[in-house]
C-alpha cells in the first residue's frame, strides 16, 4: 500500500498456513477509532509504516503526512471509519475503510462492480507484531461485514500479486478475485527535466549556445567530468581547475538527484590539493 493507493495488504498473517497451526485466539473487542484517541491514531500511522517496511521500503515523511490528513478526513465523518481490535486494553490491529456511496472505486478503476452498487472499500487491514495468527484480521472484518450489512451491499479491496497470504486469508473469509490488473514499467524520457535542472545549477551561466549545452548535458549524464569541463572553460575565464570542480560538481548534483546512477567508485571526488587551492 502506498499514501495514494491504499489497499488490504498488510502484515496480519492470519491466514491458515499449513507448516504453522494458528495459535490459541485472543479475547478481542473492537471499537470506532474515536477521533480524540491520541494513542489508537498513532497506532494507525505506525501500521502505516511497518506496511511499507515489509515491502522493504521506508516511508517518506510526505506519505506519513498524507496518512495522517487522511485519517483527520476519515474521523471528522468523510465517508467511512476506523476499527481498532483490542485485547486485554492492548490495540492489536486495525481496519480502516471507506464508505463509498455512489459506486464509485476511490483507489482503483471504476470497472470493477458488475453493476453500480454502495460498498465499503478495505483501505487497510493491520495485525501488531505478536498477534498475528490470533483472529484479528477475521474479528475485524466480521465486525465491518456487520456495518456493511445496514450500509452497504458489499466489501471490495486489493489484493498484490507478492502478498500471497493476504490472499489466502480473504479467500477463506469468502472474498473471490474479480479482476487482474497488468502494469508495465516504462523508462521516461529524462531530458526535458534533466534540462530544467541543469540550467538551474548553471543559473550562473546561461549564455550557453543550445548546441553546446546539449552536449555539456549529454557528457553530464554519461558521469563523465572530464568531458564536461572544457564546455565550461570559457564561463570560467580560462581556468581549468575552475571548469573541472564546476564539472564535477555537475555531474555529482545530478548523481544526487537520481539522474544518474550511484558511482561504484570515488574517483569523481575532488583531491586534497583541489580543496586546499579553492580558497
Amino acid at each position: 500500500p502506498h499514501a495514494d493507493a491504499p489497499h488490504a495488504d498488510a502484515p496480519h498473517a492470519d491466514a491458515p498456513h499449513e507448516d504453522a497451526p494458528p495459535r490459541e485466539e485472543l479475547p478481542l473487542q473492537v471499537r470506532a477509532l474515536a477521533a480524540d484517541d491520541a494513542d489508537g491514531r498513532e497506532f494507525v500511522v505506525q501500521g502505516y509504516i511497518d506496511v511499507i517496511a515489509a515491502e522493504g521500503k521506508v516511508a517518506r515523511p510526505e506519505e506519513v503526512e498524507k496518512v495522517r490528513r487522511d485519517l483527520d478526513a476519515i474521523l471528522s465523518g468523510d465517508g467511512g471509519g476506523v476499527l481498532l481490535c483490542r485485547t486485554e486494553g492492548t490495540v492489536a490491529g486495525y481496519l480502516w475503510y471507506v464508505d463509498v456511496p455512489d459506486g464509485r472505486c476511490p483507489y482503483g478503476p471504476d470497472v470493477y462492480a458488475p453493476k453500480p452498487e454502495r460498498y465499503f472499500w478495505c483501505h487497510t487491514v493491520y495485525t501488531a507484531p505478536g498477534f498475528r495468527r490470533r483472529g484479528v484480521a477475521r474479528h475485524l472484518y466480521m465486525w465491518l461485514e456487520a456495518l456493511a450489512r445496514e450500509r452497504a451491499g458489499a466489501i471490495w479491496l486489493d489484493v498484490y500479486d507478492n502478498n500471497p497470504t493476504s490472499a489466502l486469508l480473504h479467500r477463506s473469509l469468502g472474498f473471490e478475485p474479480v479482476t487482474t490488473v497488468y502494469r508495465r514499467a516504462v523508462e521516461r524520457d529524462k531530458l526535458p527535466s534533466v534540462r530544467s535542472f541543469a540550467r538551474r545549477v548553471l543559473r550562473a551561466w546561461d549564455d550557453f549556445d543550445d548546441d553546446a549545452f546539449e552536449e555539456l548535458l549529454w557528457r553530464a549524464l554519461e558521469g563523465d567530468a572530464d568531458a564536461v569541463a572544457p564546455f565550461l572553460l570559457a564561463a570560467c575565464e580560462g581556468d581549468a581547475r575552475a571548469a573541472e570542480r564546476v564539472a564535477r560538481g555537475l555531474v555529482e548534483t545530478l548523481r544526487g538527484a537520481g539522474y544518474i546512477a550511484a558511482a561504484d567508485d570515488d574517483d569523481d571526488d575532488l583531491d586534497d590539493e583541489e580543496d586546499e587551492e579553492e580558497d
